[in-house]
């Protein structure tokens, strides 16, 4: 048996429906549920979703119209009985859009996977990028696995060079903590 195997797993609905809602929110509170409150709950999480959808996703109208999809069928499958496959099963397939489109491996026979089987750029290629702002809030996030905490070296920079820019911020931290910035980026 692998170490910690029968030691149970901490929920994570918690965290995540503080992060959603706040940390008094009743979706957080609630110790049990009965599957209507979970109805409830998940109606609400399909909201959020689509908020999050809007705002931060910039795709073509095909790409867009089914992530809507996606989101609206799992709140319609919260009408069935047995929910929780089909609502799963809608997120998953909201998760592999959102990584660029649905595979099809309908025809694949067995054998060893080509390299490319997990490549999802049919139609569309997911990238991410970050402003100077965002990788400048990074550092801070992550200041514990740093050799130089971005704290100090703003205080540091601030005192030599005056207030500056996250980006020149970022410009200087790189040039002085060059193994400290390639960690975010």
């Amino acid at each position: 048996m692998a170490p910690g195997a029968d030691t149970p797993r901490k929920s994570a609905i918690p965290s995540l429906f503080a992060r959603l809602f706040g940390e008094q929110s009743p979706e957080v509170v609630a110790a049990l549920r009965t599957p209507g409150q979970w109805r409830r709950s998940l109606r609400k999480v399909v909201k959020e979703l689509e908020g999050y959808l809007e705002a931060n996703v910039e795709s073509d109208p095909v790409h867009e119209h089914f992530c809507r999809l996606a989101l609206s069928e799992a709140r319609e499958v919260l009408d069935e009985a047995d929910f929780w496959p089909e609502f799963a099963t809608r997120l998953v397939f909201l998760a592999l859009l959102l990584m660029g489109d649905l595979p099809d491996h309908g025809r694949r026979r067995g054998g060893a996977r080509r390299s490319e089987h997990f490549t999802l750029r049919r139609h569309r290629t997911l990238a991410y990028f970050q402003t100077a702002e965002q990788r400048h809030r990074l550092l801070y996030t992550i200041r514990s696995s740093l050799k130089k905490d971005p704290r100090d070296a703003s205080f540091e920079f601030g005192t030599r060079f005056g207030k500056k820019s996250s980006r020149e911020f970022m410009r200087r931290y790189r040039n002085r903590y060059p193994n400290d910035y390639l960690k975010i980026v």
